[in-house]
């Protein structure tokens, strides 16, 4: 279809005659457009999502690197195999 490119093209010869006769953005609009439009929003939550993922993975790494790291990794591997051993027995095994 052609109206979109008909619409955009008046729509952008309609703002070029405002700005040539002096007419500019207010600032406080020009400001909320840039927040918006800037995507440094999404920055900023990519940036807090990727702490809190990096926060809930260093403690088990800090665990297991530690001194009694051999010790909690044969904890954990004896919780999974009786776990895993308990779904075998309920799987009619």
């Amino acid at each position: 279809p052609w109206w979109p490119g008909l619409a955009a093209a008046a729509f952008a010869g309609g703002l070029a005659g405002l700005s040539l006769r002096g007419w500019t953005i207010p600032t406080g609009i020009f400001l909320a457009l840039d927040r918006v439009f800037s995507l440094g929003w999404l920055y900023r939550l990519a940036d807090r999502l990727i702490r809190v993922v990096g926060a809930l993975l260093y403690l088990p790494i800090v665990l297991l690197e530690s001194r009694g790291g051999v010790l909690w990794t044969l904890l954990l591997l004896t919780l999974l195999l009786s776990l895993l051993s308990q779904l075998n027995s309920l799987g009619g095994g």
